[in-house]
C-alpha cells in the first residue's frame, strides 16, 4: 500500500508536519482555485529520458549512458524477477531551475512513488548532495511506495557548471521494482509544498466526509435496530476512511516512520471495509442474512485479525488468498444480487450499478494514467466519494420514503382504522357466508358417504374392526364431522358357496373435498360390486382371484377416466372363513402388517400393482395369498399411519417422520388394538393427512399356536389333519398320473374348497377338466393360477392352448408371448 517518505530541512521549520496539516487545511478552504495560488511555471515536469551512469543491472540493454524513460515499472519483467541489486541514473537540472538557484531561490523536488529502496541526490552522491531516500537495506526498513518531497541543497549545487539529479533506485528479491511517480516533480519550494499540502488537504477533507457519513448511518442504527444495514454501512464508511488514510500523503503525517504500524492498519481496515459492504448489500437488497454473506463477512474479520499479529510476509500471502477470493466469488455475489434487484425494477440497485460503474471507469481512468497513456490527474478518490455518497443518498431517500408514508398514514389514520375496520367486517361477513355454504357442502358430501363406509362384517371365526380419522373437521349447524379421501368398508359375502369376509380400504388422492370426491366416488363402486355380489348367482360363483380381478377393473376402468387427475391407493382382499386363506391386491397402498405370536412384520409384497387409475399395458394383475393361524392379526392402513409431523426444525421446517418401522413398534407396542395403535401415533407427534385403519383377525379367540404346542391332546390332533391333507392329495396326483381325469375333475374341486391354499392343484384340476373338454371351467381355475403365479410357465403354455381351443385366439397368443419369455 501507498507510504510516504516527507524530508524538510530543519533551516524550513515552517513546513514542519504538524503545522503542515493546519497550513494545508486552511489554506485549502481558504481558496477556490488552485491556479490563484499556485503558477503555472513555478514547478516542472522531470518525466522523460534519464541517463544511465552505471551498469549495476542484469538488462544487457542498459549500459552507462543509454536512456531510460522516467516513470517506469519492471515488477513483472521476468529479467528482475530475482534481481537484488541498484540502478543509478540521472537528469540534468532544467535551466530555469539553475536559474532559480543561481538567484539562490529556494528549489525543491517531488519524486512520485518508486520502489522499497531509493535515494536521490543533487549532483554528488554524498550526504553533501543527498535530496532525501526512502527505505533502508541494512537493517531492512520497507520504503515500498514512498514518495520524496524535499528542498534541494543549496550547498551541493554548483553555479557555473553542469548539475544533475541523480536517483538510486534499488529491488529486493519478492518486492515490485519501479519507480512509478506518477509525476516527478521539480519547482520552487513554494508552490512544490504548496501542490503538495493541497494534496493532503483534499485526503484529510474526503477522510472527514467518510467519517461524517459512517457515523451518521451508525446513529441511525443506533436509534432503529431494526434497519441493520444502516450499523453495516457505518462501519463500511469509517473503515474505508482509515484505508483511505493509510493509502496516500497522510500516511507519512500519521504513521511516520511506523511502517508496519501502517500496513497492519492498512490491511485491516481494508478486510473490514469488503466485509461490511458485503453484509449491507445482501441485508439492503434481500432483507435478510444469507449464509454465504454472513460467512464470507466472518472470513474478512478473521483475517483482519490475523493481520495485526502476524510478520509482513504472511500478511502479503492472505492479502493474496483474500483478493482472490473477492475477485471469484464476492464481487460477482455483490454484482449479482445488486443487478437482479435492479432487473427487478429496484430504483436504488439501478442508482447503486451507476455508482459501480462510475468506480470502474475511475479505475480504468487511473490505470492510464499511471501506466501513462494519457496525461491527467488521478480521479479514483473522487468517483469513490461519489460511490460512497451516493449511497447514503439512496439510505436518505430511503428513510425520507418511509417518514413521508407515515406522515401520510398519520394525517389520515383514524379514517383509514374506520374504513379498514368496515372493509374488515364487510370480509369477514362474507368468509362467514362462503364458510357456512363450504360445511354445508360437507355436511352433504359427509353424508353421501357414510352408507359407503363402515363394518358390515358379522363372522365370529374372522373378525374385522376399522377407524377412520379424517384430517378435514367441520361444524354445520348444529353436528359435528369429519371429511377426507380415506374409505374403510367391511361386508360379509358367499363366494363358491362358501362364507367369505371382503375388506376394502382406500386413499384418494387429495385433501378435503378433493380427496373426499375420490373416496365417494370409489366407496360407490365397491359398494356396487358387494350389492351384486350379494343379489346375483354368477357373481357368488367366482372364484376369489376372478371376484378381485372383476373389482380391481371395475375401478380401474372408471378412475383411468380421469386422465391422472384422480388417483386412489388401495388394498382389497378377501379372507376363506373356513380355511383362513386371505387373498388380497395392493395397488400402491402402505405395506399390509401382520401380527402373530407378539412380533409384527411387514408382509413380503412383490405383486404390487400401480395406483388405480394409471394406464400400464404392461401391469400383471397378481392375487396375493396368505395362509391365517389362529390368532393371526392383519393390520391394514392409508400412509397417514406414517405421515407424523415430529417437530420443528431449526429453519422453521416441518421434520416428518420417514422411519416406516415406528408404525411396527406401535403395533406390537399396543398388541394390534386399534385405539392404543392410534394413541400411540399421536404420542409421537402430529398426524398430518387422514389416518385410516382395518384389523383383520382369525380365530382370535380359540387357542394360540404356545398353548396347542404344550396341550398333548392338540398335539395329537394336528398330525390327522396334515394326514388327510398329504392322503388326498396323494390321491390326486396318482389319479392324474393314470388318467384319471374325472376322479381328478371331482375330487380336486373339492379338494380346493377345503384347501384353497394349495396353488398347484389348480393346474391338475384344470388340466383334468380340459381333457373331459369342459374348457370354460378349466381356464377358471387355470386363471387363479396364473393371478397368484404369474411366472408359472407350464400353466400359461396350458392356459394359452385352452383360450385358442375356447377361440379367444388374441388371449392365447399373449400367453403364449408370455410363456416363451419365462423360458428365454
Amino acid at each position: 500500500m501507498t507510504k510516504l517518505k516527507f524530508l524538510i530541512p530543519s533551516n524550513l521549520h515552517r513546513f514542519v508536519s504538524q503545522k503542515l496539516l493546519i497550513f494545508c487545511l486552511v489554506f485549502f478552504l481558504g481558496n477556490c482555485e488552485r491556479a490563484s495560488w499556485i503558477a503555472e511555471d513555478s514547478i516542472l515536469s522531470l518525466n522523460g529520458e534519464w541517463e544511465f551512469i552505471s551498469d549495476n543491472n542484469t538488462n544487457p540493454d542498459f549500459k552507462k549512458g543509454t536512456k531510460i524513460t522516467v516513470p517506469f515499472d519492471f515488477s513483472s519483467d521476468d529479467v528482475y524477477q530475482n534481481f537484488d541489486g541498484c540502478i543509478s541514473i540521472r537528469h540534468a537540472l532544467p535551466e530555469k531551475i539553475r536559474a532559480w538557484m543561481n538567484q539562490q531561490t529556494s528549489v525543491a523536488i517531488d519524486s512520485g512513488h518508486s520502489s522499497d529502496f531509493a535515494e536521490f541526490y543533487l549532483n554528488e552522491t554524498s550526504k553533501l548532495g543527498l535530496i532525501g531516500k526512502t527505505g533502508r537495506r541494512d537493517p531492512y526498513l520497507s520504503g515500498q511506495d514512498g514518495r520524496i518531497v524535499s528542498v534541494l541543497p543549496a550547498a551541493a549545487f554548483r553555479p557555473g557548471g553542469e548539475n544533475f539529479i541523480y536517483a538510486k533506485i534499488c529491488k529486493i528479491p519478492g518486492k515490485p521494482f519501479h519507480w512509478s511517480g506518477p509525476k516527478v516533480s521539480l519547482g520552487l519550494s513554494e508552490s512544490i509544498f504548496k501542490k503538495f499540502g493541497l494534496e493532503l488537504s483534499v485526503a484529510f477533507l474526503l477522510a472527514a466526509v467518510y467519517i461524517s457519513v459512517g457515523l451518521y448511518h451508525l446513529l441511525l442504527a443506533i436509534r432503529r435496530p431494526s434497519d441493520i444495514f444502516n450499523l453495516y454501512f457505518g462501519l463500511f464508511a469509517i473503515f474505508f476512511s482509515i484505508f483511505h488514510l493509510t493509502n496516500n500523503s497522510t500516511a507519512e503525517i500519521l504513521f511516520g516512520s511506523h511502517r508496519q504500524l501502517q500496513s497492519k492498519v492498512d490491511q485491516f481496515s481494508l478486510m473490514m471495509f469488503i466485509g461490511s459492504l458485503l453484509l449491507f448489500i445482501a441485508r439492503f437488497f434481500q432483507g435478510k442474512h444469507p449464509k454465504f454473506a454472513v460467512y464470507s463477512a466472518a472470513l474478512y474479520g478473521i483475517v483482519g485479525l490475523l493481520d495485526i499479529f502476524v510478520n509482513q510476509y504472511i500478511r502479503d500471502l492472505l492479502l493474496t488468498i483474500i483478493a482472490g477470493l473477492t475477485v471469484v466469488f464476492v464481487l460477482p455475489y455483490i454484482s449479482f444480487i445488486t443487478g437482479r434487484s435492479a432487473w427487478k425494477g429496484n430504483s436504488d440497485a439501478r442508482l447503486l450499478l451507476g455508482g459501480v460503474a462510475l468506480i470502474a471507469l475511475g479505475g480504468l481512468h487511473d490505470y492510464a494514467v499511471t501506466n501513462r497513456l494519457i496525461n491527467s490527474a488521478l480521479i479514483m478518490p473522487f468517483t469513490f466519494l461519489a460511490f460512497i455518497l451516493g449511497i447514503a443518498f439512496i439510505l436518505a431517500n430511503r428513510f425520507v420514503r418511509v417518514h413521508n408514508e407515515v406522515e401520510e398514514l398519520n394525517a389520515s389514520l383514524e379514517e383509514k382504522v374506520r374504513q379498514r375496520t368496515n372493509d374488515l367486517q364487510k370480509s369477514l361477513t362474507e368468509i362467514k357466508e362462503l364458510k357456512h355454504q363450504q360445511d354445508g357442502d360437507y355436511f352433504l358430501t359427509s353424508q353421501l358417504m357414510q352408507p359407503l363406509a363402515g363394518n358390515y362384517g358379522h363372522s365370529d371365526i374372522v373378525r374385522a374392526e376399522i377407524l377412520c380419522r379424517q384430517k378435514k373437521r367441520f361444524q354445520f349447524r348444529n353436528w359435528q364431522g369429519e371429511l377426507g379421501g380415506d374409505l374403510c368398508a367391511v361386508y360379509s359375502l358367499k363366494l363358491k358357496g362358501r362364507p367369505v369376509l371382503v375388506f376394502f380400504n382406500g386413499d384418494a388422492m387429495g385433501k378435503s373435498m378433493q380427496g373426499a370426491g375420490g373416496a365417494l366416488i370409489m366407496g360407490t363402486i365397491f359398494k356396487t360390486i358387494v350389492t351384486r355380489t350379494q343379489n346375483t348367482l354368477e357373481m357368488q360363483e367366482l372364484f376369489p382371484e376372478h371376484w378381485l380381478r372383476r373389482c380391481y377393473h371395475e375401478l380401474k376402468s372408471v378412475f383411468v377416466s380421469f386422465d391422472g387427475r384422480m388417483l386412489i391407493s388401495m388394498v382389497v382382499g378377501i379372507v376363506d372363513e373356513e380355511s383362513g386363506l386371505m387373498y388380497f391386491v395392493n395397488a400402491e397402498h402402505p405395506q399390509v402388517v401382520m401380527y402373530r405370536d407378539g412380533r409384527a412384520d411387514f408382509l413380503s409384497e412383490n405383486g404390487m400393482l400401480r395406483k388405480v387409475g394409471v394406464e400400464d399395458p404392461e401391469e400383471v394383475f397378481v392375487v396375493q395369498t396368505l395362509q391365517l393361524k389362529p390368532n393371526d392379526v392383519i393390520l391394514i392402513g392409508s400412509d397417514g399411519r406414517d405421515d407424523v409431523q415430529l417437530g420443528i426444525n431449526e429453519d422453521g421446517n416441518q421434520i416428518i417422520n420417514e422411519d416406516e418401522r415406528a408404525f411396527l413398534r406401535d403395533v406390537e407396542e399396543a398388541k394390534a388394538e386399534l385405539l392404543q395403535i392410534e394413541a400411540l401415533i399421536h404420542s409421537r407427534g402430529d398426524i398430518i393427512d387422514d389416518l385410516s385403519l382395518v384389523r383383520i383377525s382369525y380365530k382370535e379367540e380359540m387357542t394360540s399356536v404356545a398353548d396347542i404346542l404344550d396341550d398333548p391332546f392338540q398335539n395329537q390332533q394336528a398330525p390327522d389333519a396334515i394326514s388327510e391333507k398329504s392322503n388326498r392329495r396323494k390321491a390326486l396326483r396318482n389319479a392324474i398320473e393314470e388318467k384319471d381325469y374325472i376322479y381328478v375333475g371331482s375330487e380336486g374341486q373339492k379338494y380346493l374348497e377345503k384347501y384353497p391354499d394349495d396353488s398347484a392343484v389348480y393346474l391338475w384340476v384344470s388340466y383334468a377338466l380340459a381333457r373331459l373338454g369342459n374348457y370354460e371351467k378349466a381356464i377358471d381355475f387355470g386363471e387363479v393360477l396364473l393371478m397368484r403365479d404369474p411366472n408359472h410357465s407350464k400353466n400359461l403354455e396350458h392356459l394359452s392352448k385352452l383360450h385358442y381351443k375356447n377361440g379367444n385366439k388374441v388371449r392365447a397368443e399373449v400367453l403364449l408371448a408370455a410363456s416363451k419369455s419365462k423360458i428365454d
